[in-house]
């Protein structure tokens, strides 16, 4: 058996796999298991380049989000031996399954073939509703949880112990941008922040005035007046990840950028 040969069987293993995983016993129609194979075959064929790294990203395509996304698909198309990919950019497949028309499956298996093929699986998060919210429970289970790292905005558990940069940064965004903070004044907010720091100081936290108000600056260019808020089934996930060292907070789109970098280039 030649390598491609062997390529080409491995390929419709993950293939079979990731039907069953997305379909449990549901009996596909002959026509679909040939829409997948051609579907496989063109859609996912930069997955296979040898010599290559891939990276499929999860996330919100609404509004400012996109954007976000497409900043961490840039950052991970840098390196020329790395391919980065939005899930939402690749077409479902045209499955006809129970209906005689498209149907919604197509993007159930799309979901699971793409995350097997995938070397790394990317997520970003800033809120907890959307489309994401199911794509996060597929990518923070097996087979696919190893291979997947999160990067939720604002991530930080309250009542952390000990108190460390985020926790501080945390608490210094609330002040800043809640509700209650509206009617103040920058020195009143900034006087808050200053008794923070001290707090800060005396738990061996090493963070300064100029740190915090450089974030929060930068926030505030960035358009994200409040703190992210995420449901408790997303923060479930998030504390999985965490455990595991592959959760990573950002708090700016600047360091969004910085953090995805960092993190890939220090653990391929």
């Amino acid at each position: 058996m030649t390598d491609s040969d062997r390529d080409r069987k491995q390929r419709w293993t993950q293939t079979h796999a990731a039907i069953e995983r997305a379909f449990n016993d549901l009996t596909i129609p002959p026509d679909d298991y040939t829409t997948i194979r051609q579907y496989v075959q063109n859609e996912a064929a930069q997955l296979y380049e040898h010599g290559s790294t891939s990276f499929i990203i999860f996330g919100s395509y609404r509004n400012d989000y996109q954007r976000r996304l497409r900043l961490v698909q840039y950052e991970l198309s840098k390196p020329t031996t790395w391919t980065a990919t939005l899930i939402g950019d690749i077409p479902d497949p045209e499955l006809t399954c129970l209906r005689s028309q498209s149907d919604p499956l197509g993007f159930l298996l799309k979901l699971h073939l793409f995350s097997s093929f995938a070397d790394r699986l990317v997520g970003v998060y800033e809120k907890d509703s959307g489309g994401e919210a199911p794509e996060l429970s597929v990518i923070s289970h097996d087979p696919y949880f190893k291979k997947t790292r999160v990067f939720p905005r604002d991530y930080c558990l309250d009542g952390e112990q000990p108190l460390d940069k985020d926790d501080v940064i945390r608490q210094a965004v609330t002040i800043w941008f809640t509700a209650d903070s509206r009617d103040k004044t920058r020195r009143q907010k900034l006087k808050e922040i200053r008794g923070l720091l001290v707090h800060a100081q005396e738990n061996d936290v090493s963070i300064t005035e100029t740190e915090i108000v450089e974030i929060l600056e930068q926030r505030e260019a960035d358009g994200f007046d409040e703190h992210a808020h995420y449901s408790w089934v997303h923060l479930s996930a998030f504390r999985k990840f965490e455990q595991h060292g592959r959760c990573h907070t950002w708090w700016t789109t600047d360091d969004l950028r910085r953090t995805v970098s960092l993190v890939y280039r220090q653990n391929l």
